[in-house]
């Protein structure tokens, strides 16, 4: 099954999710390699220039995949949750989601605006350049986003953890079908629930990551 049903997730859907989870792992593994690698001599120098290049370009993909999940989103059929899952865990589940697609595309964009507003370091693997429009040579604008770009690198982390708990919590507590529904190779339809979409749990996200960015501004330095 390619596409979504109420019942379960398609192939298409699966494949984005474990995509979206190597690229999670991906640049959080290389942000932290570049930040803690040592600057003693001229190699190790070059080598966290490397770090950093990549760990840009891996976030500059995981951008599009990000605007690419949104849109997958917006346009699928959502599934249906479990009989055995009650209103208030749906609520948080589907601010997870929401958080998680939100930010799968704000975390890579504010390191690119950090990266295209003070170009010159370590530079993106990639045909277009290191610019981006209406984006100027800014060293405040760079440092603005780079506190943002931390606040929320900080905020998805949280959010992966409650994601990957919750899924352990249903798998081995539970026991029901919640992670296998998302494991490839099986339909993982089973007993739902009919539940109305709804525009809280989305607000809810929203609001978590305009009080980040707000906090993440008022606490840029002047440089």
């Amino acid at each position: 099954m390619m596409w979504n049903s109420h019942l379960g997730f398609g192939s298409l859907s699966k494949g984005l999710h474990w995509v979206g989870a190597l690229l999670i792992i991906a640049m959080f593994g290389l942000g932290a390699a570049a930040v803690q690698y040592p600057l003693d001599t001229p190699e190790q120098m070059a080598a966290k220039w490397q770090f950093f290049a990549v760990h840009k370009t891996i976030g500059v993909c995981a951008f599009f995949y990000g605007a690419l999940r949104l849109i997958f989103m917006l346009v699928q059929v959502k599934p249906q949750p479990l009989v055995q899952h009650g209103a208030t865990e749906i609520f948080v589940a589907r601010t997870v989601h929401w958080l998680l697609t939100l930010l799968m595309i704000l975390v890579p964009l504010a390191g690119w605006v950090r990266h295209a507003s003070l170009p010159g370091f370590a530079p993106l693997y990639l045909p277009f350049g290191d610019t981006l429009p209406f984006v100027p040579a800014d060293p405040q604008l760079s440092e603005m986003a780079s506190m943002v770009h931390f606040g929320f690198v900080v905020l998805l982390g949280l959010t992966v953890v409650l994601h990957i708990s919750g899924a352990f919590k249903h798998h081995f507590w539970d026991r029901d079908d919640t992670l296998r529904r998302m494991l490839p190779g099986t339909r993982g339809e089973t007993n739902v629930q009919s539940a109305a979409p709804l525009v809280l749990p989305l607000a809810l996200a929203l609001t978590f990551v305009a009080v980040v960015a707000w906090i993440a501004i008022a606490n840029t330095p002047l440089v």
